[in-house]
């Protein structure tokens, strides 16, 4: 699979055509189409991956993880070590309270939370919302002192969860007024043969991953 067909499959599960993933990424009409035939530039490429939620190395075929590229390993390695320090933290409330360690997990966790707040846009969806899960199982059992900063970081993850959701509904919501458009320019026939096409597509889709 070619990059251009990559990027095609890719922006068509998000319901996105080619024009408006174009013009979300920043690029002129037509942009992507030329990259049938010309290998585009390494910015192009990474505007279209972030537009699209993945990495610039699946775009590319090195590999079929939508989510391997550097930045969004970086965000989960970070989430997960901000979750080990809120434990200890938490943990060191609950046993010695007033001692200097308690302070310094403290410290630890906060300079932990400042960093994780500047990667929070460049992560996946499923990175959030695995993190927003994981989060909230952990508040059950904290302190209160250690739930304040945990809070504060489980509604920013929520409003970010929120916010992609939104932005993917909004998309889909204008490919589908298109589509409605198009069918009701063709005649009955017509109409009668694409939706019979579409739903052979999509069982073909559906048995393909129930095989997977």
């Amino acid at each position: 699979m070619t990059i251009y067909e990559r990027v095609k499959s890719t922006a068509q599960t998000q319901g996105l055509s080619l024009k408006q993933l174009e013009s979300k990424a920043g690029l002129g009409d037509g942009a992507i189409y030329k990259w049938k035939k010309y290998t585009p530039r390494g910015a192009n490429i990474q505007k279209v991956a972030d537009v699209l939620g993945v990495s610039v190395d699946y775009l590319l075929g090195n590999t079929d993880n939508k989510h391997s590229d550097y930045r969004d390993r970086l965000f989960e390695t970070k989430m997960l070590h901000f979750i080990q320090t809120l434990d200890e933290f938490d943990s060191s409330v609950k046993t010695n309270p007033f001692t200097d360690f308690v302070d310094q997990k403290e410290n630890e966790a906060i300079n932990e939370y400042n960093e994780l707040m500047q990667l929070l846009t460049i992560a996946s969806y499923d990175n959030l919302e695995f993190s927003e899960k994981l989060l909230m199982e952990k508040m059950a059992n904290y302190s209160s002192r250690v739930t304040t900063l945990a809070s504060s970081m489980l509604d920013r993850l929520t409003e970010l969860l929120h916010e992609k959701e939104t932005s993917n509904n909004d998309d889909k919501f204008v490919l589908d007024s298109h589509m409605v458009e198009m069918l009701n320019s063709l005649t009955e026939e017509q109409r009668e043969k694409t939706i019979n096409k579409a739903k052979s597509y999509l069982e073909g889709l559906i048995a393909a991953y129930e095989d997977d």
